[in-house]
């Protein structure tokens, strides 16, 4: 990207910048027109920089059920200081992003009647099989060639990112490419 990325560490999450910096870097490679859709939106830190880096054009499509569980409050909520979790928390956080499209609910089953190509996938919802496996294996099938599956957590705490990461870019002959734990493969 020849340009600096548009970047906001300080919307709660769980990224680092570099995370952040490739994902930004993904949106900004998306045409014009195009459509990102993300699974696990959380307070919006990946949110706010698909739609702030990608064109104007760009839709990105926010899939989360925003549900106040235990494992936000004691991961993100309690030690970011965070504002209490839900889906106004997200909305305040993009406010400034009028590409974003929010689906409340549980991918891809909220989402089961969907027929848009896209550009990007990129999942950050459930970490563990089946419902990783079913999330990539329903959306790999809109992403048009050259768009990308990408997602989080490429690490050994989370070994099912591991593996369907990889065995999607076995499928599609190419390799996985990571920063840090954000990962990507790329549709021939």
């Amino acid at each position: 990207m020849s340009n600096e990325p548009k970047l906001n560490l300080s919307i709660p999450g769980q990224m680092t910048e570099v995370e952040v910096r490739a994902l930004s870097e993904l949106a900004s490679k998306v045409p014009e027109n195009g459509v990102i859709v993300e699974a696990g939106s959380l307070y919006g830190l990946s949110s706010w920089h698909w739609a702030q880096n990608a064109h104007p054009s760009v839709q990105v499509h926010c899939i989360d059920p925003w549900e106040r569980v235990a494992w936000i409050i004691s991961l993100v909520e309690a030690p970011q200081k965070a504002p209490k979790f839900g889906r106004e928390a997200w909305a305040n956080h993009v406010a400034d992003c009028p590409n974003v499209v929010p689906h409340q609910g549980y991918s891809p089953q909220v989402c089961a009647g969907w027929t848009t190509p896209i550009h990007v996938y990129f999942d950050d919802a459930v970490h563990q099989n089946p419902v990783l496996a079913q999330n990539i294996n329903f959306w790999k099938a809109h992403v048009v060639s050259g768009g990308h599956v990408c997602g989080h957590d490429y690490i050994g705490q989370w070994p099912d990112v591991i593996r369907e990461a990889d065995k999607l870019a076995a499928e599609w002959g190419t390799v996985v490419e990571k920063a840090d734990s954000f990962w990507w493969v790329r549709k021939p």
